[in-house]
């Protein structure tokens, strides 16, 4: 077996260097959110449910570009912990809505503060040292590669054709 050279992995792959800065970003975050016994990938759930009305599982999966049964094992979690509720829809059995609880709107509220924080201090180390610096770059990058996961081509990707689809993250605080 040949080990691939530090110049090869470390530095020509952009893949394996966003994979890097995203496990190290989700790291970060959770060890800000640990205090609250919430994840990032948690915190970000409990921000996309808090609207007026209820998610469907396959809209939530679709925005998270997130298989269903991963959502469903992280929905359980914060279920247990009554931050969220599930339940049919009343107009179709078949169809699971979640919404926040109580509980659940309590704790966006007391971590919000300390995400903030945290992107601010990232955002501010990351200053003048990383060219997708706009919003607007960064959700085109990752609408790109969700859509390349759903179209199983790239040929339609938004950068190529510089056509935009709706932007989902508009709706959230994250950004």
């Amino acid at each position: 077996m040949i080990a691939p050279s530090e110049d090869r992995c470390g530095k020509e792959i952009l893949f394996f260097q966003i994979q890097r800065a995203a496990r190290a970003l989700a790291r970060r975050f959770d060890s800000e959110l640990r205090p609250l016994s919430l994840t990032n990938g948690q915190f970000i759930l409990l921000v996309l449910l808090n609207r007026l009305e209820p998610s469907g599982m396959a809209e939530l999966a679709s925005l998270l570009v997130m298989d269903r049964t991963t959502l469903t094992a992280a929905l359980k979690t914060l279920e247990r912990r009554d931050l969220v509720k599930i339940v049919n829809d009343p107009t179709d059995h078949r169809v699971r809505r979640i919404r926040l609880t109580r509980r659940g709107g309590a704790l966006i509220m007391t971590s919000s503060p300390i995400w903030k924080r945290t992107s601010l201090e990232i955002e501010s180390r990351l200053e003048g040292q990383i060219s997708i610096s706009s919003d607007r770059s960064c959700r085109l990058f990752v609408d790109c590669f969700a859509w390349d996961l759903r179209a199983g081509s790239a040929a339609e990707c938004p950068i190529a054709t510089t056509r935009l689809r709706s932007n989902h993250f508009a709706r959230t605080d994250l950004c």
